[in-house]
C-alpha cells in the first residue's frame, strides 16, 4: 500500500524517516513546521510550554481559558483549537482535568530531536514534498521554529520540495487555523493538474 503522509512538528520528522525509509511506500511528503533539526535554543524553550502536562485543572472550561490567555494562543483562538485541546484531555484524580499527553513521551522525544541530524535525510527523500513554515514562531513572535534560512536550505536539500510560507500563523494555527493558503497549497499539491 502507498500514502500521502503529512506530519506537524514532531510528526514531521517521523514522516520525513517513513519517507526515507519506506520510499515505495510514500506518494507525497507533507511536512507541517517541522522536519529539519531543531535549534538547541528552541528544544531548551519548551520547557514552560510543557508545564501543562500533567497540571490538573478544575474543568475543561477553565482549562480552555488558560490556553486561550497564553501569548502564542491569544487572538489566534478558533474552533479546531478548541476541538484539539478538549480531545487532549482526561479526567485527572481530583475529579478536574488534565492533558493525556505524558510527560516522560515528551522528555523522551525531545532528547532523541537534540541527538538526531534529520539533514542527512533530506538529499534521500523520493516523494514529491510540501514544507509549510509558520513565520510567527513557536511560543511567541520571534522563536519560530524554522527560519527562513533553514526552511530555504530544507527547500534546496529535498529533490522536488516546495515551500510555502504562510502568514500570520505560528506552529499551531498553521495546522489549526482557517486560512486559505494552507488550503489552496495543499489542494495543488495533492491534485496537480
Amino acid at each position: 500500500d502507498q500514502a500521502v503522509l503529512v506530519g506537524h512538528s514532531l510528526g514531521a520528522a517521523i514522516a520525513l524517516h517513513f519517507a526515507v525509509h519506506y520510499p515505495d511506500r510514500v506518494t507525497r511528503l507533507v511536512l507541517v513546521d517541522g522536519g529539519f533539526d531543531v535549534r538547541a535554543e528552541i528544544l531548551d524553550s519548551l520547557g514552560p510550554a510543557l508545564a501543562r502536562v500533567g497540571l490538573e485543572f478544575p474543568s475543561l472550561d477553565v482549562y480552555l481559558q488558560m490556553l486561550q490567555g497564553l501569548p502564542f494562543l491569544a487572538g489566534r483562538w478558533n474552533e479546531h483549537l478548541t476541538r484539539y485541546f478538549t480531545y487532549d484531555v482526561e479526567p485527572g484524580p481530583g475529579g478536574g482535568v488534565r492533558s493525556k499527553v505524558a510527560r516522560h513521551a515528551i522528555e523522551e522525544e525531545l532528547a532523541n530531536l537534540g541527538r538526531e541530524r534529520l539533514w542527512v535525510w533530506h538529499r534521500k527523500v523520493k516523494a514529491p514534498t510540501l514544507l509549510l513554515r509558520a513565520p510567527d514562531g513557536l511560543l511567541g513572535e520571534t522563536d519560530c521554529l524554522m527560519t527562513q534560512d533553514e526552511a530555504e536550505a530544507v527547500r534546496h536539500a529535498i529533490p522536488r520540495c516546495t515551500l510555502v510560507v504562510v502568514p500570520g500563523t505560528n506552529h499551531y494555527t498553521i495546522l489549526l487555523g482557517d486560512n486559505p493558503l494552507v488550503q489552496r497549497a495543499l489542494r495543488s499539491f495533492l491534485d496537480p493538474p
